[in-house]
């Protein structure tokens, strides 16, 4: 992988922070290259050097993003327990607070966060079939949806109460609502 150096750093970062500050505001198909060039203050051939259009930088904004909680989970080996997985989840997007808000505000991909929230489900799944032996492949999968989807409401409703609490309690919070689920 080629280093990037300080200037090409930069320039990315106000690239990147500039288009999340846009996205608080409005939908990406209401932001322009020339809008967001302007308040970044970079000329359109900067921005085309690295980026296809708005999409392709958001789409790369949301892989950066996935990709760090994705590596954080496959580190884990305790696979009896969703606490790891939900503890690397909340702590990413608690250290990545700027993008998260965007990304999982009104103006984000809803279908990015159901990605991020599978993550834990996929590496876990073979426990969560054990412990709901007793119902079918079609329910496990309804039942995951139901924590899924409870799951991103308490995250989107952290992130939109600014962080409140701390990662610790959002974790644990969903950690016990998921083992209420799993162990009955």
């Amino acid at each position: 992988m080629k280093k990037i150096d300080r200037r090409t750093k930069y320039t990315l970062d106000v690239i990147k922070s500039t288009t999340l500050k846009l996205m608080e505001k409005k939908e990406a198909s209401k932001i322009t290259v020339t809008e967001l060039c302007k308040i970044a203050d970079i000329n359109r051939a900067t921005f085309y050097k690295y980026y296809v259009d708005i999409y392709d930088l958001i789409e790369k904004i949301e892989l950066e993003l996935y990709n760090s909680i994705k590596k954080s989970i496959e580190t884990i080996e305790d696979e009896e327990s969703i606490k790891p997985f939900i503890n690397n989840i909340i702590n990413i997007i608690y250290e990545n607070q700027d993008a998260c808000k965007v990304l999982f505000g009104p103006y984000g991909n809803k279908e990015f966060i159901k990605k991020i929230v599978y993550l834990a489900y996929v590496k876990s799944a073979t426990e969560w079939k054990r412990k709901l032996e007793k119902y079918s492949t079609d329910q496990i999968d309804y039942i995951f949806n139901f924590f899924a989807f409870g799951s991103i409401g308490i995250i989107e409703n952290w992130i939109g109460n600014n962080f409140l609490e701390k990662p610790s309690e959002i974790s644990d919070l969903i950690v016990t609502l998921c083992d209420n689920l799993l162990n009955n």
